[in-house]
């Protein structure tokens, strides 16, 4: 629960990942990850080795600047289950496909 002290394993991230979103997408980096999907211009699904808990862990992540506007998100609640993480990249308004894009995971598992 908020407030409580913590110990260095469960402050540690849970899942990592580096990946060039373009033509065919390639995992430069990752922990915890079994695989990456590309479910289309600028939409990812990373599937983690090993499951959280429960979907409520943290995650945070960029991506280029794509055209002054780049910007990684999550879908919505039901993007990001124990097993799996849906991401989407854009320029402004718009979907698009990332060089370069990096998320990261802390929770329990």
């Amino acid at each position: 629960a908020g407030g409580e002290a913590i110990g260095i394993q469960q402050a540690a991230a849970k899942g990592w990942i580096a990946f060039d979103g373009t033509s065919t997408v390639a995992i430069t980096d990752s922990y915890n990850v079994s695989s990456l999907a590309d479910d289309g211009t600028g939409s990812y699904t990373i599937s983690w080795a090993t499951d959280f808990a429960d979907a409520n862990y943290c995650c945070a992540g960029m991506c280029e600047d794509l055209s002054y506007g780049g910007t990684l998100s999550v879908w919505d609640d039901s993007s990001k289950a124990a097993g799996t993480l849906k991401i989407a990249t854009h320029s402004k308004d718009t979907q698009t496909d990332a060089d370069i894009a990096m998320v990261v995971a802390f929770g329990n598992q």
